[in-house]
């Protein structure tokens, strides 16, 4: 649990989201499914930037400003967490979602989302 009320309900969305996208793909709606992916990497790195930084804001450019900045500043698995995190933007939102694209590594991409989210919550202890 995460001391910021406010970063763990995040975090719980997160999760609940990712579930969300998962059931999606298995009912056959791929493209929902990206973006419940996309949505539940936001919400955690959105978590995450709010536990460690107490800064919320909740747009997605300003979300990614934040990780990038802590990147930046601590490298090793934060530089890791913004690379993945543009990774699930690309394929999940861009590609998958807004451009309608199709690939067969789309349901391994929203599984792989509950993976980002224990990995930001690791980042937070």
């Amino acid at each position: 649990m995460l001391k910021n009320a406010d970063a763990e309900t995040l975090m719980q969305d997160a999760r609940a989201m990712q579930a969300e996208g998962e059931r999606l793909f298995d009912a056959g709606d791929w493209r929902d499914a990206a973006e419940k992916g996309w949505l539940a990497a936001r919400n955690a790195t959105a978590a995450l930037v709010l536990e460690t930084t107490g800064v919320h804001n909740p747009h997605s450019t300003a979300i990614n400003a934040g990780i990038r900045r802590l990147a930046r500043e601590r490298g090793g698995e934060w530089a890791e967490m913004r690379k993945s995190l543009g990774d699930i933007a690309h394929h999940l939102h861009s590609e998958a979602f807004y451009g309608g694209v199709y690939n067969d590594d789309i349901g391994d991409l929203v599984r792989g989302v509950a993976d980002y989210i224990r990995r930001a919550e690791e980042l937070t202890e």
